[in-house]
Protein backbone atom coordinates (compact mmCIF):
# COMPACT_ATOMS: atom_id res chain seq x y z
CA UNK A 1 0.00 0.00 0.00
CA UNK A 2 1.20 3.42 -1.04
CA UNK A 3 1.61 6.12 1.57
CA UNK A 4 1.39 10.14 0.49
CA UNK A 5 3.04 12.56 2.59
CA UNK A 6 0.70 15.04 3.93
CA UNK A 7 -0.37 17.79 1.21
CA UNK A 8 -0.37 15.44 -1.39
CA UNK A 9 -2.97 16.25 -4.18
CA UNK A 10 -4.14 12.94 -5.08
CA UNK A 11 -5.23 11.98 -1.24
CA UNK A 12 -6.76 14.99 -1.26
CA UNK A 13 -8.44 14.74 -4.70
CA UNK A 14 -9.77 10.82 -3.64
CA UNK A 15 -11.45 12.26 -0.56
CA UNK A 16 -13.24 15.29 -2.12
CA UNK A 17 -14.75 12.38 -4.23
CA UNK A 18 -15.47 10.62 -1.96
CA UNK A 19 -17.59 13.02 0.29
CA UNK A 20 -19.13 14.10 -2.90
CA UNK A 21 -20.38 10.90 -3.81
CA UNK A 22 -21.04 9.80 0.08
CA UNK A 23 -23.41 12.85 -0.68
CA UNK A 24 -24.97 12.63 -3.67
CA UNK A 25 -25.82 9.20 -1.93
CA UNK A 26 -27.42 10.72 0.94
CA UNK A 27 -29.67 13.07 -1.09
CA UNK A 28 -30.83 10.22 -3.71
CA UNK A 29 -31.88 7.78 -0.71
CA UNK A 30 -33.58 10.55 1.19
CA UNK A 31 -35.21 11.41 -2.00
CA UNK A 32 -36.52 7.14 -2.06
CA UNK A 33 -37.74 7.88 1.43
CA UNK A 34 -36.11 5.88 3.12
CA UNK A 35 -35.25 8.43 5.41
CA UNK A 36 -38.57 9.05 5.89
CA UNK A 37 -39.07 7.76 9.92
CA UNK A 38 -37.12 10.58 10.55
CA UNK A 39 -39.33 13.29 9.60
CA UNK A 40 -41.60 15.15 11.70
CA UNK A 41 -45.06 12.89 12.42
CA UNK A 42 -47.64 15.10 9.76
CA UNK A 43 -45.32 17.31 8.41
CA UNK A 44 -44.15 15.65 5.13
CA UNK A 45 -44.88 16.27 2.01
CA UNK A 46 -45.51 12.58 0.93
CA UNK A 47 -48.59 10.87 1.06
CA UNK A 48 -47.58 7.63 2.09
CA UNK A 49 -45.67 9.60 5.08
CA UNK A 50 -48.98 11.16 5.79
CA UNK A 51 -51.19 7.72 5.48
CA UNK A 52 -48.83 6.04 8.02
CA UNK A 53 -48.68 8.69 10.78
CA UNK A 54 -52.63 8.88 10.24
CA UNK A 55 -52.37 4.92 11.22
CA UNK A 56 -50.44 5.85 14.14
CA UNK A 57 -52.20 8.84 15.61
CA UNK A 58 -55.41 6.27 14.60
CA UNK A 59 -54.05 3.79 16.92
CA UNK A 60 -52.87 6.02 19.74
CA UNK A 61 -56.40 7.34 19.75
CA UNK A 62 -55.21 10.74 18.91
CA UNK A 63 -57.61 11.75 16.74
CA UNK A 64 -57.81 15.61 16.18
CA UNK A 65 -54.01 14.93 15.19
CA UNK A 66 -55.17 12.11 12.62
CA UNK A 67 -57.55 14.82 11.52
CA UNK A 68 -55.31 17.12 10.90
CA UNK A 69 -52.88 14.77 9.05
CA UNK A 70 -55.43 13.62 6.95
CA UNK A 71 -56.67 17.14 5.77
CA UNK A 72 -53.28 17.59 4.56
CA UNK A 73 -52.78 14.68 2.87
CA UNK A 74 -56.11 15.80 1.07
CA UNK A 75 -54.56 19.06 0.22
CA UNK A 76 -51.79 17.46 -1.03
CA UNK A 77 -53.68 14.35 -3.00
CA UNK A 78 -57.26 15.53 -3.49
CA UNK A 79 -57.94 12.50 -5.68
CA UNK A 80 -55.91 9.52 -4.07
CA UNK A 81 -57.91 6.75 -3.02
CA UNK A 82 -56.16 5.57 0.07
CA UNK A 83 -56.64 9.17 1.46
CA UNK A 84 -60.08 10.05 0.38
CA UNK A 85 -61.25 6.87 2.18
CA UNK A 86 -58.99 7.59 5.23
CA UNK A 87 -60.13 10.98 5.21
CA UNK A 88 -63.87 9.66 5.61
CA UNK A 89 -62.44 7.15 8.52
CA UNK A 90 -60.68 9.80 10.43
CA UNK A 91 -63.70 12.31 10.27
CA UNK A 92 -66.09 9.79 11.90
CA UNK A 93 -63.57 9.46 14.42
CA UNK A 94 -62.39 12.76 15.13
CA UNK A 95 -66.43 13.61 15.76
CA UNK A 96 -66.61 10.74 18.59
CA UNK A 97 -69.22 9.41 17.22
CA UNK A 98 -70.37 5.62 18.02
CA UNK A 99 -70.84 3.53 14.66
CA UNK A 100 -72.24 0.73 16.15
CA UNK A 101 -75.23 3.59 17.05
CA UNK A 102 -75.73 5.11 13.44
CA UNK A 103 -76.32 1.47 12.59
CA UNK A 104 -78.83 0.32 14.71
CA UNK A 105 -80.89 3.07 12.53
CA UNK A 106 -81.17 1.02 9.26
CA UNK A 107 -82.13 -1.91 11.34
CA UNK A 108 -86.16 -3.20 11.57
CA UNK A 109 -87.27 -1.78 14.99
CA UNK A 110 -87.12 -4.54 17.48
CA UNK A 111 -85.66 -3.45 20.89
CA UNK A 112 -85.63 0.34 20.57
CA UNK A 113 -82.38 0.69 22.11
CA UNK A 114 -80.53 4.32 21.09
CA UNK A 115 -80.33 6.26 19.10
CA UNK A 116 -84.21 5.26 18.23
CA UNK A 117 -86.62 6.78 21.35
CA UNK A 118 -87.46 3.48 22.88
CA UNK A 119 -91.40 4.55 23.68
CA UNK A 120 -92.53 5.71 20.35
CA UNK A 121 -89.32 4.70 17.97
CA UNK A 122 -88.30 8.26 17.05
CA UNK A 123 -85.69 8.14 14.70
CA UNK A 124 -82.75 10.47 15.86
CA UNK A 125 -83.65 11.12 19.28
CA UNK A 126 -80.78 13.01 20.11
CA UNK A 127 -80.26 17.07 20.56
CA UNK A 128 -79.72 19.73 17.91
CA UNK A 129 -75.88 19.92 18.66
CA UNK A 130 -75.77 16.12 18.35
CA UNK A 131 -77.34 16.18 15.10
CA UNK A 132 -75.22 18.71 13.76
CA UNK A 133 -72.19 16.68 14.65
CA UNK A 134 -73.46 13.95 13.03
CA UNK A 135 -74.83 16.08 9.36
CA UNK A 136 -70.93 17.89 9.60
CA UNK A 137 -69.36 14.50 9.59
CA UNK A 138 -71.31 12.68 7.14
CA UNK A 139 -71.20 15.34 4.72
CA UNK A 140 -68.03 15.03 4.30
CA UNK A 141 -67.56 11.43 4.26
CA UNK A 142 -70.48 11.06 1.42
CA UNK A 143 -67.81 13.93 -0.35
CA UNK A 144 -65.16 11.82 0.03
CA UNK A 145 -66.47 8.16 -0.81
CA UNK A 146 -68.60 9.61 -3.74
CA UNK A 147 -65.76 9.28 -6.28
CA UNK A 148 -64.38 5.67 -5.21
CA UNK A 149 -68.34 4.35 -5.70
CA UNK A 150 -68.59 5.65 -8.31
CA UNK A 151 -65.23 3.92 -9.54
CA UNK A 152 -66.26 0.80 -8.68
CA UNK A 153 -69.47 1.02 -10.05
CA UNK A 154 -68.31 2.25 -13.54
CA UNK A 155 -65.49 -0.33 -13.68
CA UNK A 156 -66.68 -2.89 -11.83
CA UNK A 157 -63.58 -4.05 -10.19
CA UNK A 158 -62.29 -3.11 -6.78
CA UNK A 159 -60.46 -0.47 -5.71
CA UNK A 160 -57.06 -0.95 -6.50
CA UNK A 161 -55.35 0.52 -3.35
CA UNK A 162 -58.06 -0.46 -0.57
CA UNK A 163 -59.18 -4.21 0.10
CA UNK A 164 -62.26 -2.79 1.61
CA UNK A 165 -64.15 -1.79 -1.37
CA UNK A 166 -67.05 -3.33 0.06
CA UNK A 167 -66.79 -0.98 3.42
CA UNK A 168 -66.60 1.83 0.67
CA UNK A 169 -69.81 0.85 -0.29
CA UNK A 170 -71.44 0.30 3.09
CA UNK A 171 -69.92 3.36 4.46
CA UNK A 172 -71.62 5.47 1.56
CA UNK A 173 -75.00 3.92 2.07
CA UNK A 174 -75.08 4.66 5.52
CA UNK A 175 -73.71 8.13 5.05
CA UNK A 176 -75.91 9.22 2.67
CA UNK A 177 -79.28 8.11 3.78
CA UNK A 178 -78.39 9.07 7.31
CA UNK A 179 -77.69 12.72 5.19
CA UNK A 180 -80.96 12.06 3.78
CA UNK A 181 -82.74 11.93 7.17
CA UNK A 182 -80.87 14.50 8.71
CA UNK A 183 -82.14 16.85 5.59
CA UNK A 184 -85.60 15.73 6.60
CA UNK A 185 -85.19 17.67 10.23
CA UNK A 186 -83.45 19.94 8.65
CA UNK A 187 -84.62 23.82 8.92
CA UNK A 188 -81.92 25.00 6.85
CA UNK A 189 -82.28 25.01 3.10
CA UNK A 190 -78.35 25.38 3.05
CA UNK A 191 -77.35 22.21 1.77
CA UNK A 192 -74.06 21.99 3.83
CA UNK A 193 -75.13 23.51 6.66
CA UNK A 194 -77.82 21.81 9.96
CA UNK A 195 -80.50 23.52 12.07
CA UNK A 196 -83.12 21.43 14.06
CA UNK A 197 -86.63 21.88 12.69
CA UNK A 198 -87.92 20.45 15.86
CA UNK A 199 -91.61 20.33 14.09
CA UNK A 200 -90.74 17.50 12.61
CA UNK A 201 -90.77 13.80 14.23
CA UNK A 202 -88.79 10.93 11.91
CA UNK A 203 -89.98 7.72 13.18
CA UNK A 204 -89.23 4.16 11.99
CA UNK A 205 -91.80 1.81 12.00
CA UNK A 206 -91.95 -2.26 11.49
CA UNK A 207 -90.52 -2.14 8.07
CA UNK A 208 -90.41 1.45 7.10
CA UNK A 209 -89.66 4.79 7.78
CA UNK A 210 -92.34 7.70 8.69
CA UNK A 211 -92.52 11.15 8.68
CA UNK A 212 -95.10 13.55 10.86
CA UNK A 213 -95.49 17.10 12.13
CA UNK A 214 -95.88 17.56 15.59
CA UNK A 215 -96.87 21.48 16.17
CA UNK A 216 -100.74 22.01 17.16
CA UNK A 217 -100.89 24.87 15.27
CA UNK A 218 -100.62 24.01 11.88
CA UNK A 219 -103.53 23.14 10.05
CA UNK A 220 -103.12 19.56 7.85
CA UNK A 221 -102.42 21.69 4.47
CA UNK A 222 -99.56 23.41 6.13
CA UNK A 223 -98.28 20.26 7.49
CA UNK A 224 -98.41 18.45 4.26
CA UNK A 225 -96.47 21.40 2.74
CA UNK A 226 -93.53 20.99 5.09
CA UNK A 227 -93.24 16.87 4.81
CA UNK A 228 -93.52 17.80 1.14
CA UNK A 229 -90.29 20.00 1.28
CA UNK A 230 -88.66 17.98 3.77
CA UNK A 231 -88.77 14.69 2.24
CA UNK A 232 -88.23 16.60 -1.64
CA UNK A 233 -84.65 17.95 -0.10
CA UNK A 234 -83.34 14.87 1.56
CA UNK A 235 -84.58 12.77 -1.99
CA UNK A 236 -81.45 12.86 -4.15
CA UNK A 237 -79.80 11.56 -0.43
CA UNK A 238 -82.23 8.38 0.39
CA UNK A 239 -81.48 7.64 -3.65
CA UNK A 240 -77.52 7.50 -3.47
CA UNK A 241 -77.76 5.47 -0.27
CA UNK A 242 -80.59 2.90 -1.47
CA UNK A 243 -78.53 2.34 -4.41
CA UNK A 244 -74.93 2.10 -2.29
CA UNK A 245 -76.73 -0.31 0.44
CA UNK A 246 -78.18 -2.58 -2.59
CA UNK A 247 -74.19 -2.36 -4.24
CA UNK A 248 -72.67 -3.27 -0.93
CA UNK A 249 -75.32 -6.26 -0.51
CA UNK A 250 -74.77 -7.80 -4.29
CA UNK A 251 -70.90 -7.17 -3.20
CA UNK A 252 -70.93 -8.79 -0.03
CA UNK A 253 -73.28 -11.55 -0.11
CA UNK A 254 -73.47 -12.45 -3.94
CA UNK A 255 -70.07 -11.78 -4.52
CA UNK A 256 -71.23 -9.62 -7.43
CA UNK A 257 -70.26 -5.74 -8.19
CA UNK A 258 -73.32 -4.48 -9.57
CA UNK A 259 -72.76 -1.68 -12.89
CA UNK A 260 -76.16 -2.26 -14.17
CA UNK A 261 -78.50 0.31 -13.37
CA UNK A 262 -80.61 0.85 -10.61
CA UNK A 263 -83.92 2.96 -11.09
CA UNK A 264 -85.48 5.43 -8.59
CA UNK A 265 -88.47 4.37 -6.38
CA UNK A 266 -91.25 3.68 -6.88
CA UNK A 267 -89.35 0.81 -8.99
CA UNK A 268 -87.75 -2.12 -7.02
CA UNK A 269 -84.33 -3.14 -6.74
CA UNK A 270 -83.43 -4.95 -9.44
CA UNK A 271 -82.50 -8.24 -7.83
CA UNK A 272 -84.44 -10.03 -4.79
CA UNK A 273 -82.49 -9.55 -1.48
CA UNK A 274 -81.73 -12.31 1.20
CA UNK A 275 -83.44 -11.06 4.07
CA UNK A 276 -82.03 -13.88 5.83
CA UNK A 277 -78.98 -12.45 6.07
CA UNK A 278 -78.26 -9.17 8.34
CA UNK A 279 -76.79 -7.23 5.86
CA UNK A 280 -79.56 -8.37 3.28
CA UNK A 281 -82.33 -7.15 5.90
CA UNK A 282 -80.53 -3.59 6.51
CA UNK A 283 -81.20 -3.10 2.27
CA UNK A 284 -83.99 -4.55 2.32
CA UNK A 285 -85.33 -2.00 5.18
CA UNK A 286 -83.88 0.57 3.55
CA UNK A 287 -85.57 0.19 0.68
CA UNK A 288 -88.69 -0.04 1.79
CA UNK A 289 -88.02 2.57 3.81
CA UNK A 290 -87.18 4.90 0.61
CA UNK A 291 -89.90 3.65 -1.06
CA UNK A 292 -92.89 4.36 2.05
CA UNK A 293 -91.09 7.76 1.63
CA UNK A 294 -91.65 7.95 -2.09
CA UNK A 295 -95.12 7.21 -1.01
CA UNK A 296 -96.03 9.50 1.21
CA UNK A 297 -94.41 12.15 -0.81
CA UNK A 298 -96.37 11.53 -4.07
CA UNK A 299 -99.62 11.79 -1.63
CA UNK A 300 -99.28 15.34 -0.56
Amino acid sequence: MRIYPPGTPVAVHGRLVLIITVLTVACFLAGCNVFSPFHSSGSSDNVDDLISDTYEALDEEKYDKAMKIMDRAMQIAPNDTHVRYLHAVTTVKSRDIDLLDVVEIFQPADDGSLPVDEDNERLLFLSGAELSNLFAAFIVVSADLRPLVNKIRTTGRELSKIRESDDVLMSYGISETLVGMLRVLDNDETENEFSLDDRIVFEKTDDSYEIRIDDSLLDEVERDMIIDEAVNRAWAHFVEGRQAFFCYYQFAVEENIWTGAIADPPAPLPAPVDTESVIGEMTDFVDEGVRALYDEKEDL
